[in-house]
């Protein structure tokens, strides 16, 4: 939901244009009308390719759907961390319980690979790092004070799943009330929350989709925050204190009765989350069934293949290509997630979904079965780390 230069729909949409993708793209599938707009003026798709259909994921915020998410415990406040780009899961840290102060080891290097990801140069993405910076040493000094205020609640802190969780873990380790843990679903663990304490962060979305109010920390926002992704503030509570906080918490403040009002997020939801029904994912199903992939598409795919997808490939793209034609694609997927353990974390195995699919089938009531496999080359006969479903008619 990025709304400035760097991140917009409209970033994206030329960035797709300028790499030559809509070459390859036979539909476009969008989670909503914002993001579709975009594409359909500056992408080079045509608007029969373009499909807005909502998200999947978020169908599980849906009342239908709410039991698959496997919430194991309950009844505590959860405290939502959004801050991968100067605290990478890989990255280094100093931090003083004495006075508050970080020393972010790796963020610089890790906001030089985002800036070269969105073509933009370290000049420009260091104000807003900057901003971040000072917002962590403060937000962190006003958790420790509110879970030190509230001894008798217990703190759920959740960092985001690409940031270092031995910061929170260091910063909060003398708080017996305070768990640090990213693992597992985010929607399960906001099902569970009394409270959901956020600042900027994307899941205030989910918060609101699961029909509870997002408490945003305002008193520490700034503009420059605010500039850039805007809709977690106008979806949210915005508290004006850490005693307005503390007060919320233990009962002595009420939350007021306009901030339930669908009138209060929809409107600032809607354009980047259409429908928000449920049926995000039959509405995708529905169209991908009913696109037909013709031979000659099948045989530019190998082609390009060859080339991993790019007009002008350089000789390691060219090598890369190759090898995963006489090895497979599955096969190469694995020793570069064992090479680079970042990848890995996105690596998704068949079994889970699987497994994710037989839970969709008990929670939807249907017959049909389906199981996941790693799909096959079609000459080689090697695996691909493409997963294939099939479903069980027997």
């Amino acid at each position: 939901m990025p709304e400035d230069d760097e991140g917009s729909p409209e970033f994206w949409a030329k960035r797709f244009h300028e790499i030559g993708a809509y070459r390859y793209v036979d539909r476009h599938f969008f989670w909503g009308e914002r993001m579709h707009r975009a594409y359909a003026a500056l992408s080079g798709l045509s608007s029969e390719q373009l499909h807005v259909t909502g998200s999947p994921r978020h169908d599980m915020c849906h009342p239908k759907w709410r039991s698959l998410l496997n919430t194991h415990r309950s009844g505590y406040v959860l405290v939502n961390m959004n801050f991968p780009s100067i605290n990478p899961w890989w990255g280094k840290f100093e931090y003083s319980k004495t006075d508050g102060k970080i020393l972010f080891c790796s963020a610089l290097e890790e906001i030089s690979a985002v800036a070269n990801i969105i073509n933009v140069s370290l000049q420009r993405a260091m104000p807003l790092q900057d901003a971040r910076m000072k917002v962590l040493e403060e937000y962190l000094r006003i958790l420790r004070k509110i879970c030190k205020d509230n001894e008798n609640i217990q703190f759920l802190i959740r960092p985001h799943p690409f940031e270092n969780n031995a910061l929170y873990k260091v910063a909060f380790e003398e708080f017996p009330n305070v768990e640090v843990d990213g693992t597992g679903e985010v929607f399960a663990a906001i099902s569970g929350a009394r409270y959901v304490i956020h600042l900027n962060c994307g899941t205030s979305v989910e918060t609101r989709l699961l029909g509870k109010i997002p408490l945003s920390l305002e008193f520490l926002n700034s503009e420059l925050l605010k500039v850039r992704i805007s809709v977690p503030s106008k979806i949210s509570y915005g508290l004006v204190s850490v005693d307005e906080l503390n007060s919320i918490l233990q009962g002595k403040l009420n939350i007021p009765d306009n901030a339930f009002c669908d009138s209060a997020y929809l409107p600032h939801i809607m354009p980047w989350f259409h429908g928000c029904d449920g049926h995000s994912a039959e509405r995708v199903a529905e169209l991908i069934d009913t696109t037909a992939l013709p031979v000659k598409h099948q045989k530019r795919w190998f082609r390009k293949s060859i080339q991993s997808c790019h007009d002008r490939p350089r000789l390691k793209q060219v090598m890369v290509g190759v090898v995963t034609q006489f090895i497979g694609s599955g096969l190469y997927e694995a020793v570069r997630n064992r090479l680079y353990s970042r990848r890995a974390m996105k690596y998704v195995k068949p079994a889970d979904v699987a497994m994710q699919l037989e839970s969709i089938r008990c929670c939807d009531g249907a017959a049909t079965r389906f199981s996941a496999a790693c799909a096959k080359h079609p000459i080689t006969g090697l695996p691909l780390s493409s997963i294939k479903l099939s479903a069980d008619l027997g």
